[in-house]
Order: structure tokens, then C-alpha cells, then sequence
């Protein structure tokens, strides 16, 4: 469609996304609260796994992620609001009406702009935090000089070994570092104040090489990440504050299962000694301040082993909240699928057709059955997937027939009353009138009663491009998240002339007849409109010669005038000039 409606998929994805992911974060920190006593330290630790899954959900394939409630009318859909924008027709067009509404974005691009503005901001703000503290690490490791003491190195040696950590460790000492610490992805290192000797050095080594054990510097880098995305949320800050001090419990609770119980108080002591050498600013930052420190020191004198119990708990909650992810996080990959790759060779010629288009961007696709031939014009467009607007009628229509919402005999639904902007939707219809005036009620009723479910599962048989029903089943397909391509469009008027879905052949002649223009033409018009401007325009359908039927597609886009009577014309207009279609049969 073009950067503006991408730019506004992308905004309200990202809030839907956000909104998600609070609601599993406080289920989380609600669940590990509930659960507290039960697990140990290093199995709250290990639940936050959910987070790596909550990033990646959004790349998982369409069908698989989203699947709990997120499929259904929850995306702010363009659509909600309807206004009057009726399209003017050409001489000679009055046969099918291009009737449409605007399709309200619900919040001015204007508006969207600015918050991703401010959010960028945010985001830049806290990457220039993270890069500062990554300067002042590298600054610290720079700084930084090996312990050459044999005493000290034959403790750390001790304590690397007690750890069972593999990888090698730098261990130094700075005059820059004011507490131990432990630091670096590639080349880890523990680093000690100067002069820092003593009883204390095996506790303190033991607890920063569990760090490196559990990778905690690249979980840093990641969660820091993390919050600049998210810096607007403060469940995500609230998230980050805790794991935190999760991570301080969890390498305390693997020390003290490597330690003598009686070790427990001079662990405790050195844990205490460590802090009372850092300035109490800084203290109060470390391992959630001062409450983060009471709380370990209550764990290290309240120290229990993990229980076989515990471990499977941990284990069951881990696969909740991970399917929980899975089910509630909607995939972004219908973002991403704009064009569509067939799966099958395609006879195409290419066929210069830009003057007929003026000032719109468009493609023209046009099939030969006799010849199994594809003309095409423009063919990246042509392969570019866009809202289908009202031409998506067609299978909304033999759906319903296919699943008794209708019949062939009676498809007559009553008008309810409310005011539509056209005089032609404000009465009873059938789906021949429905289609020919494009009523929208008329097939959102349809789709009311056939159900999100069976909506799906038809446009999954029917490989409808790319079968995106998550902006609500009344308003996907306006200018929303079901897409589909010109080239798809031709392939699926083909297979429905074919019936090579095995459908009822009286559905499919119903159809047809609804489609039927003029004496051998057959087609549906379809117009997207935002805010008040055409910026999508369709015409699909098929012509018979007698002795050959000819499938095409145009698709009109713009920042205003690309609307289902433009699209129409240049189809038109170029049937006419192939010597295809009479200007009389128009």
C-alpha cells in the first residue's frame, strides 16, 4: 500500500505487542510471588525465560503464534469509523456501483508520527546510557591488571574449578573498581578493588564466577536492550529491577549448594564486607538496593537445597508461561509477507503498459487460459500483496453458500435500519444486488454467522494471500491485515472457474451471476479509502470470448484517486485495445 499504512501496521503492532507483553510480565511476577516458597532461587531465576520467547514469538510462522485470543477484534483496525466517499463513475458504468466508506485509521498519522518521534527518543536516550556504561566497562577492563599474588590465583583456580566454569577467566584487579564485579561476553572477566585479599576472596570469586556461569554479562546486554525498547512501560522497568535481584539470589543459592553448611554466615559476612566498601549511592543501586540486600541475607541464613518437587514445578511453570507466549503473542510475519512467491512456474511475458496508469502506481495481470499465458505489467506489483477491499466479497459470498448461511434460491438478508451513506445499502439485499452495490453490512453479516473459525479455515483451503484475519473478522480486509496480490487474484478467479476446490458448482454459478456485468464480462470493483482519500483501487474478473476466457486483475495505489472506477477503467480500456472486449459490451 505504500510507507504510510505500513508505518501505521507497524505503530499499532508494536502497542499490541506492548500491551501482551505487560499482561505476561504481571502474570509472571503475580505467578513467581504466588509460588515463592515452593521454588528456589535459581528456579524464579530460570523462569524468565519467557522473555528470549516473548522476542521471538513475533518471528514464529502466522499459524502458530497469536493463536489465544489475539486473532480475534483486538488490533485498533482501520475501519472502525465509516464516512461517506463515494466514488464517481465513468459513462457507461452504471451496470456495478464502486460504493465505499472511508476507512478511519482511528488516530491521525500526524499523531502516530509524533509518538514514534518521542519514542525513538526514548530509545536513542537510553542507548546512549548503555553505551556509556559499556565505555565505562571497557574503560574499568582496560584499567585493569592480573592478580599475580600465587595465593590469590590458587584461590581463584579453586573457585573456578568448585564452579565447574570451562570457559577461561580473566582475573585482575583495578584501581578504577570499587566493588568485585563480573564483566565481558567475549573475553569474561572478574575484577577486584586493589588490595581486596583475604578470608573474603574465596566467597566473593565463588559468587562472580557463578555470573559467568549463568552468562549474566550478555543477559545484562540483552535485558538493557531490552528497557530501551520498552523505556515507555514501567512493568518492564518494574521486570528488569527484579530479575535483577533474581540473579544475585540465584548465584547465591548456587554457592551455597557448592558450600559447607557452616560456610553459610562467613558467605553471609563476605557478602556483607563487599558492600560496605562501596559508597552508599552506590550501595543503594546494587542488587535492588537496600531491601535486595536484606532479602539475601535472610536467604543465605535460610538456605535450603533444591527439591526434586521444586525442580519439577519449576519445570511445569516454565512450559506454561512458554506455550502462554506462544498462544498470546501475535506473529509479525504478516508484516513482512508483502509479496507472494509462488509455488508454481508461471508462463509470464512482460508487456509495457505505464501510459494507461498516469500518475498512479498499478499492475495489470492478465491470463490467457487457451494458452496458459500470463501477461503482466509491472510484475513487482504485481506480486505485491494489498488490502483486497470489496473484491474480497467473492469469497465471502461462496463461503456463506457453502456453508448454508445462504442459498442459491434465498440469499435475501433484511436491512436492520441503521443509516448507511448510500441510499443503494439502506435496504433489504440479496447477494446479487449486495454484490452489485458493494454493500458492506451485507457480508460482514455473512461472516458474522459463518465465524472467525470457518473464515480461516476456508481461506487457508483457498491459499487467500496471506490469510491474515487478525484485525476482526468484520474489518480485515479493509484496508487492515488480510493482503493479497494481483497475481493471487488472477490465480484465484482461475480456480474458482476450474473448481478446483471441489466446491458445489451451483455456488460457484452463483457466484458468477452476481459478478456478471455485461454479456461476456464478469467482475468486482473494490476501493480502499483513508481518511477521505482513494489510496487503493481494484477491478478483477474475467472476460469469455466464445472460445476463450481471459482472467485479469488491476490494482490501482495512490495518495488519492486510485479507487475500483479508475482500476476498472484502465482494465477496460485495455481489454478493449487487445481487441478483447467491445466497447459496446462496456
Amino acid at each position: 500500500m505504500g510507507k504510510e499504512p505500513e508505518m501505521t501496521e507497524l505503530f499499532f503492532y508494536g502497542i499490541l505487542y506492548s500491551f501482551i507483553l505487560t499482561f505476561l510480565l504481571l502474570v509472571l511476577l503475580l505467578s513467581k510471588s504466588a509460588f515463592s516458597r515452593l521454588l528456589s532461587p535459581r528456579g524464579q531465576y530460570r523462569l524468565w525465560l519467557v522473555l528470549p520467547a516473548a522476542a521471538a514469538a513475533p518471528f514464529l510462522p502466522s499459524d502458530l503464534s497469536g493463536l489465544f485470543f489475539l486473532r480475534e477484534e483486538t488490533v485498533p483496525a482501520a475501519g472502525s469509523e465509516l464516512s461517506a466517499a463515494s466514488m464517481q463513475q465513468p459513462s457507461g458504468m452504471e451496470t456495478i456501483r464502486d460504493l465505499a466508506v472511508s476507512a478511519d485509521r482511528g488516530i491521525p498519522q500526524i499523531a502516530i508520527c509524533a509518538i514514534l518521534v518521542l519514542w525513538a527518543a526514548g530509545l536513542l536516550f537510553m542507548l546512549a546510557r548503555l553505551f556509556y556504561q559499556l565505555w565505562k566497562s571497557r574503560m574499568l577492563f582496560c584499567s585493569a591488571a592480573p592478580v599475580t599474588s600465587v595465593p590469590d590465583t590458587e584461590v581463584f583456580y579453586q573457585c573456578r574449578e568448585k564452579i565447574r566454569l570451562k570457559r577461561r577467566v580473566f582475573f585482575g584487579s583495578s584501581p578504577l573498581c570499587k566493588t568485585p564485579s563480573a564483566l565481558g561476553i567475549l573475553r569474561p572477566a572478574v575484577l577486584l578493588p586493589q588490595g581486596f585479599h583475604g578470608r573474603d576472596l574465596k566467597y566473593v570469586l565463588l559468587h562472580e564466577l557463578a555470573h559467568h556461569r549463568y552468562l549474566d554479562p550478555f543477559t545484562n546486554l540483552l535485558l538493557a536492550v531490552f528497557r530501551a525498547v520498552f523505556w515507555f512501560n514501567p512493568v518492564v522497568h518494574l521486570t528488569v529491577k527484579q530479575i535483577a535481584l533474581d540473579r544475585e539470589l540465584a548465584c547465591d543459592d548456587l554457592v551455597l549448594e557448592l558450600l559447607d553448611e557452616k560456610e553459610a554466615p562467613l558467605y553471609g559476612q563476605a557478602i556483607l564486607n563487599s558492600m560496605s566498601a562501596i559508597r552508599p549511592a552506590a550501595a543503594l543501586g546494587f542488587a535492588a538496593g537496600r531491601k535486595g540486600i536484606h532479602k539475601r541475607i535472610l536467604q543465605i541464613a535460610k538456605h535450603r537445597s533444591e527439591t526434586a518437587a521444586a525442580k519439577r514445578l519449576c519445570t511445569a511453570l516454565m512450559v506454561f508461561f512458554l506455550c502462554l507466549t506462544v498462544l498470546c503473542v501475535p506473529s509479525a510475519s504478516a508484516l513482512t509477507q508483502t509479496s507472494y512467491e509462488q509455488n508454481q512456474d508461471l508462463n509470464i511475458l512482460h508487456e509495457d503498459l505505464s501510459p494507461y496508469f498516469d500518475n498512479l502506481n498499478g499492475s495489470f495481470v492478465l491470463y490467457d487460459q487457451a494458452r496458459d499465458r500470463y501477461t503482466v505489467y509491472d510484475e513487482e506489483a504485481a506480486r505485491t500483496r494489498v488490502s483486497p477491499d470489496s473484491t474480497y466479497k467473492i469469497y465471502s459470498g461462496l463461503l456463506a453458500l457453502e456453508s448454508g448461511s445462504i442459498t442459491r434460491d434465498n440469499s435475501a438478508l433484511k436491512w436492520d435500519g441503521t443509516g448507511y451513506p448510500f441510499a443503494e445499502w439502506n435496504r433489504d439485499q440479496t447477494l446479487d444486488t449486495a454484490m452489485g452495490n458493494s454493500v458492506n453490512w451485507y457480508f460482514q453479516a455473512l461472516d458474522k454467522k459463518a465465524g472467525k473459525e470457518k473464515l480461516q479455515t476456508f481461506f487457508d483451503k483457498l491459499q487467500y494471500g496471506n490469510r491474515d484475519l487478525s484485525s476482526g473478522i468484520e474489518n480485515s480486509w479493509l484496508e487492515a491485515s488480510l493482503k493479497i496480490s494481483p497475481l493471487e487474484q488472477v490465480l484465484l478467479l482461475r480456480d474458482l472457474s476450474e473448481n478446483r476446490w471441489n466446491l458445489d458448482p451451483h455456488n460457484i454459478a452463483a457466484i458468477q451471476r452476481a459478478l456478471h456485468i455485461s454479456p461476456g464480462l464478469y467482475g468486482k470493483t473494490g476501493t480502499g479509502n483513508l481518511d477521505g482519500h482513494s489510496v487503493n483501487g481494484w477491478f478483477v474478473g474475467w472476460l469469455e470470448t466464445g472460445s476463450n476466457t481471459y482472467f485479469f486483475a488491476v490494482n490501482v495505489r495512490g495518495k488519492d484517486g486510485a479507487s475500483g472506477s479508475s482500476a476498472r477503467e484502465i482494465a477496460e480500456t485495455i481489454l478493449m485495445e487487445k481487441g478483447l472486449l467491445k466497447k459496446e459490451h462496456i
